[in-house]
């Protein structure tokens, strides 16, 4: 990462190559592949405030740049999961904002994290904004047992829907012993 002397903003370029294969694709017609090579540039920063009481607020805004250099895709459409199954090609635009609250050396901790991705050269009736992800965490102690509340989420902002959603509550009442629901 290198200092972009403002806000304290940081630019950190990247390259990654990718490759994924599915046995069976959306249509149940045979196997599909796709694989790349990715380059782009992520910029953000941290702001902080400290409170009186010790409760420290950080937020972290970012945004990003990434295209694929090369890249192949074999196969119908992958079945939809998660996001190894978003478009793969391309230039894709980045946003995000991360809001965490917590004492130092304290017991609790509150996350929230918002992040979105535009499809700038895509074409009409193509998607153009893909799902926007949120993901919310809360740890705490309650009778002196580690707690904690987890909600993560993706929705369609084009279609108004939720394509995925999960809520989950964990404690761990033995240091061997954890029990999640949800």
């Amino acid at each position: 990462p290198f200092q972009l002397g403002a806000g304290g903003w940081k630019a950190t370029p990247f390259a990654s190559v990718r490759a994924t294969a599915w046995s069976e694709d959306a249509a149940d017609e045979g196997p599909t592949s796709r694989g790349g090579l990715f380059a782009g540039v992520h910029l953000a920063s941290v702001y902080f405030t400290r409170h009186a009481s010790g409760l420290t607020h950080s937020f972290t805004p970012r945004i990003g740049l990434r295209s694929d250099l090369a890249s192949f895709e074999d196969g119908g459409a992958p079945v939809s999961f998660d996001g190894v199954e978003e478009p793969f090609g391309g230039l894709v635009a980045d946003a995000g904002l991360r809001s965490r609250w917590w004492i130092p050396g304290g017991e609790g901790e509150l996350t929230f994290e918002l992040r979105g991705s535009w499809l700038p050269d895509a074409q009409e009736g193509e998607v153009e904004v893909l799902p926007v992800a949120f993901l919310s965490e809360y740890t705490s102690r309650i009778a002196g047992f580690p707690v904690g509340l987890v909600h993560d989420g993706r929705y369609d902002v084009e279609a108004e829907g939720t394509v995925y959603s999960r809520t989950l509550f964990g404690i761990q009442p033995h240091d061997r012993l954890h029990l999640r629901l949800g």
